[in-house]
């Protein structure tokens, strides 16, 4: 491998480990184990007919659940790269070729349950849950990739589409009422939630273009066409026309409550036992929208074209990386104006969320062994993300429940998932994911997610079931 070659591996190592990084800190992921797992009540927001276990589940506020995950359905650095030593250098052409033609996109997620309240009577579970969620997408083109693999030289004369960029960031709180009864062979549930826009923005350009000088005496000269508004919501703005996010980091506990960007979401199940082992279940969730309408605000460029004379090579952006943003930062200060009018004239906007479909069958073939299988998709900022998931599941007399899975997520086929409950008497632990080897091996990573917590239960219901059993 010649210098230059190691070179852009550096870079592309680098890009890529930016890439990852960008939603590791903070739902395109369908956490495919959670309907499976119906012991721990935090199953309902996925399966509102999940069949508890118990007559009483209490969560322990901000212990009950903690969940985080990541998605970057791009390329893995294992796909595009080989490992010598302890360095990855990565292959150009596959990056370009594994990005290709799609939409590539950064997810993270993470949620944090407030508190929960469960309980059975006579035929009936009813509950009550809140939860704070919040989470960032990025979806970007594959010409971003390719400005880096190529730099300037390859595109004299010709313009790089970053049109597909979309960027979107929210918080919100979801506060839900649920029921579910059980007649027959049947099961049937349904929750209802309030949501509460904490923070939003969103940014999707009508178009976003950078144009590269037609010779080389010209090639780091760059004209930016721009045209699109940055939405945001939640977030006041300073006098100089720029958000103030002071204020949402210090008022986050009193904006929880105070609904002034509200929403609503449905979600419902139906079971069907045609026979004592085997159950089908199908449901959806989070199909509900929040209406953004408090503290808005808007950024616009005053102009539609901007040029950009002294921010180098393109494809120096992470090889030289303090240099070109530095330029960079530069450039933009000077050259790129707000347009005022735009912050002033803000309207009101909605978001979706991203509604969750599960088709599952469950077969149990002893007290305390089952296997399932289960079809999911999710639909994200228009992009329907399909997967399949295998599991079984077995239960260790009254104190422990353990289940292992293998799905196809994320453009993935190797996500292997574990699940643990352990239930000491009142005190249920748990912990669940749809792919540990994200965590053994980040380099081979399209998507993975972890959700721990601890639940108060009380009142075991079917005494030859998991964790129950006697």
């Amino acid at each position: 491998m010649n210098r230059n070659r190691v070179r852009t591996g550096r870079r592309l190592l680098l890009f890529a480990l930016v890439i990852a990084g960008c939603c590791g800190a903070s739902q395109a992921q369908t956490q495919m184990l959670l309907p499976f797992t119906e012991p721990i009540f935090q199953s309902t927001w996925a399966n509102p007919v999940a069949q508890p276990l118990h007559r009483f589940s209490v969560g322990l506020p901000l212990l009950s659940s903690v969940e985080a995950g990541v998605v970057h359905n791009g390329f893995t650095i294992a796909g595009v790269g080989t490992l010598r030593g302890r360095r990855w250098y990565i292959d150009g052409e596959k990056l370009e070729k594994a990005v290709a033609n799609q939409s590539n996109m950064l997810y993270g997620e993470a949620q944090i349950d407030l508190l929960h309240y469960r309980m059975a009577w006579r035929n009936w579970f009813f509950w009550f849950g809140a939860r704070a969620v919040a989470d960032a997408t990025v979806f970007y083109p594959s010409d971003l990739v390719n400005a880096v693999v190529h730099g300037n030289n390859a595109y004299l004369g010709k313009e790089l589409d970053m049109t597909g960029l979309d960027i979107i960031s929210k918080a919100y709180s979801e506060f839900t009422l649920g029921a579910s009864t059980f007649f027959g062979d049947w099961g049937v549930g349904a929750r209802i939630s309030l949501l509460n826009g904490i923070f939003c923005g969103e940014a999707k350009p009508g178009k976003l273009a950078i144009e590269v000088g037609d010779d080389k005496a010209d090639m780091y000269k760059h004209t930016v066409h721009v045209k699109g508004t940055v939405h945001t919501a939640g977030v006041p703005y300073r006098s100089n026309g720029r958000p103030d996010f002071s204020d949402l980091k210090n008022n986050i506990p009193s904006r929880i409550l105070n609904f002034g960007n509200p929403g609503v979401a449905l979600s419902a199940g139906v079971s069907y036992r045609p026979e004592r082992h085997t159950k089908i279940t199908f449901s959806f969730s989070d199909l509900g929208f929040i209406h953004w309408g408090n503290k808005l605000g808007a950024l616009a460029p005053k102009s539609s074209d901007y040029t950009l004379a002294n921010i180098g090579d393109l494809g120096q952006m992470l090889n030289q990386k303090r240099i070109f943003w530095r330029r960079l930062s530069n450039e933009l200060k000077e050259n790129f104006k707000l347009d005022s009018a735009a912050n002033e004239s803000a309207k009101s906007f909605n978001t979706w969320l991203s509604p969750k479909f599960h088709l599952i069958g469950t077969y149990t073939f002893a007290k305390q062994t089952s296997v399932g299988l289960s079809f999911d998709a999710i639909i994200h900022r228009s992009h329907f993300y399909p997967s399949v998931t295998a599991s079984v599941q077995q239960g260790f007399s009254n104190l422990l429940l353990g289940q292992l899975a293998i799905s196809y997520n994320q453009r993935s086929f190797l996500n292997l998932g574990a699940g643990l409950v352990f239930c000491p008497g009142p005190v249920q632990f748990y912990v669940v994911t749809d792919n540990f080897l994200g965590f053994i091996k980040p380099s081979r990573m399209n998507a993975t997610n972890l959700r721990l917590g601890i639940n108060l239960v009380f009142g075991p219901l079917y005494p030859n079931s998991p964790l129950t059993y006697r």
